[in-house]
């Protein structure tokens, strides 16, 4: 079953069983998180502001680059559901598991999207899926 997110800005759909984490509601900026029961993280900032893509991803990047010094980056230039959008593949170690991370930024709508996907790499293939169909939800529900 799936349930759905929905406020002023953006509505998505996602597996009923992840949680959901709503970290960030202002005027200029909305932050939601989803975690799955095996662990794997998807999560979407909405920014009102004017950010720029280039500007969020070099942000994000960093993060992970402080945090895990293994951290590897692969860049990405392509579509997300058929949206122009730039982003980046990363991998990297925490506590001797092997992490994948997606990163994936866009405009639409007047709004900046940062749409970030992780989990341990095993699970991250068998989970790639999911987060495709919440991210297609999220494209088809911005407002």
């Amino acid at each position: 079953m799936t349930a759905v997110f929905e406020n002023e800005e953006l509505q998505f759909m996602y597996p009923e069983n992840w949680k959901l984490v709503q970290s960030g509601d202002t005027d200029d900026f909305v932050e939601i998180s989803l975690e799955s029961p095996a662990g794997g993280i998807w999560s979407v900032s909405v920014f009102n502001d004017g950010s720029s893509t280039g500007d969020l991803l070099e942000s994000c990047a960093a993060a992970l680059s402080e945090q895990y010094e293994d951290f590897e980056r692969n860049d990405f230039m392509g579509e997300v559901g058929g949206i122009q959008a730039i982003g980046f593949d990363s991998h990297f170690y925490c506590l001797d598991f092997l992490v994948t991370a997606q990163v994936r930024a866009f405009e639409l709508n007047g709004h900046t999207v940062n749409v970030f996907c992780q989990a341990e790499s095993r699970e991250f293939d068998k989970s790639q899926e999911v987060f495709n169909a919440i991210t297609q939800s999220l494209l088809q529900g911005l407002k």
